[in-house]
This record gives structure tokens, C-alpha cells and sequence, in this order.
């Protein structure tokens, strides 16, 4: 992984555990947090992909995926 990405990561990581103590602070419901941190880690993983120049999978694979993963499609 490129040292710029890792610097993004580091930045990321303490970036959204100060909005973290600000949601704790502010006594949030435990899923408005929960909400907040998929959101920003769906957008982190999708920003880290594009910058290694690999493009996220769609939707409909992760749903045929998971049909398949059960049994319900061969």
C-alpha cells in the first residue's frame, strides 16, 4: 500500500474518533454512531479502492454473491 494512502488512513482514523467523542459527548443514540461510522468507512473503502486504481464491485454482485454464498442460486 502507497504511504500516502496509510497517511490518509492515520488522518481518517483520528478525524472520526474526535467526532466519535463529540457524538458521546452530545449523548447520541447508539445508532445514530453506528450509522455515522459505516458511512464513513463505506467511503473510506470505496475512496482507498479508487486510489489504488481498483473499482468497487456493484451492488447486484454483492446480492448474486450472497444468493450464491446461501444456496439460492447456483
Amino acid at each position: 500500500m502507497n504511504s500516502y494512502l496509510l497517511v490518509v488512513l492515520f488522518i481518517f482514523i483520528i478525524l472520526e474518533l474526535r467526532d466519535l467523542r463529540g457524538f458521546i459527548r452530545g449523548r447520541e443514540p447508539a445508532r445514530v454512531v453506528i450509522v455515522n461510522i459505516a458511512i464513513m468507512a463505506i467511503s473510506l473503502a470505496i475512496g482507498l479502492l479508487l486510489a489504488m486504481g481498483k473499482r468497487p464491485t456493484s451492488p447486484p454482485q454483492w446480492i448474486e454473491q450472497m444468493l450464491k454464498a446461501i444456496g439460492v442460486v447456483n
